[in-house]
């Protein structure tokens, strides 16, 4: 058991992946030691970090991280009455389970060395199989998300729900591409751009217009937004590697 929750936590990183969750990481401290009083926003930010990384890397213990990110995470958007936030991360609450048990069922072994080198052929760690969208449902997907923000834009105007538009479009896109990360389609990650780039602009407003102390907030959707670029990269090489193991009959 202690091996395997070894392999799962420590296993396959390259020096790469390793240094960039350990420099953002580090700012979460760092930020946390400036701001001391704000511990919840630091809980929230350091698991974050944690659990976006292992959905790059396509580990399933990014849920275990999730669950405390999520509880957290609850607790902040309540208190500063971004209401959309606070109905997404019920539904994200519900999808850490759910998640857990779909992916629990689609993962493959992928091999790899010392330093997480995929040459080096000398370790097995499991990883989640991978897939893409098809041409039409790219199509509807765009539709889906249009319809979705309006309207649930209203229902946050009706409330009185501070940055209704911006939270709710945060919230649909959010919504969709974590049902994507369920059900393992890589194009999740780009959502995932635009969801982080949309929540670095709300939580610095909360922070300016709000008089919030939020920091570890703001550097924890940072480093979401270089995670998911990096993560889109791996799962396109995810894919492939899925791809080959079933034109092989190996998984």
């Amino acid at each position: 058991m202690a091996a395997r929750l070894r392999r799962e936590l420590f296993s396959g990183w390259t020096t790469f992946e390793a240094a960039y969750i350990l420099a953002f990481l580090a700012i979460q401290i760092i930020v946390f030691a400036l701001n001391p009083d704000n511990w919840l926003s630091f809980v929230s930010g350091f698991t974050g970090i944690l659990c976006v990384t292992f959905v790059a890397k396509g580990k399933i213990s990014n849920y275990a991280f999730g669950l405390v990110q999520v509880s957290t995470y609850l607790i902040l958007a309540y208190q500063w009455n971004l209401m959309g936030e606070f109905m997404l991360n019920w539904f994200y609450l519900a999808i850490q389970f759910i998640g857990f048990y779909i992916w629990s069922r689609h993962m493959m072994k992928e091999k790899y060395g010392k330093g997480g080198s995929v040459s080096e052929k000398t370790e097995e760690v499991s990883v989640v199989k991978a897939k893409g969208l098809k041409a039409l449902q790219y199509v509807w997907l765009t539709v889906v998300i249009v319809i979705g923000w309006l309207a649930y834009a209203q229902l946050l105007v009706s409330l009185d729900s501070h940055q209704p538009y911006l939270d709710g479009l945060t919230v649909v896109l959010s919504v969709t591409a974590q049902l994507l990360m369920v059900f393992r389609f890589k194009e999740q990650w780009w959502l995932w751009v635009i969801v982080n780039v949309l929540s670095i602009i709300l939580w610095v407003r909360v922070v300016i217009l709000q008089d919030s102390t939020d920091y570890g907030l703001v550097v924890m959707y940072v480093a979401y937004l270089f995670n998911s670029v990096y993560g889109a990269l791996n799962w396109q090489r995810l894919q492939n590697a899925t791809r080959a193991k079933e034109a092989q009959g190996t998984v």
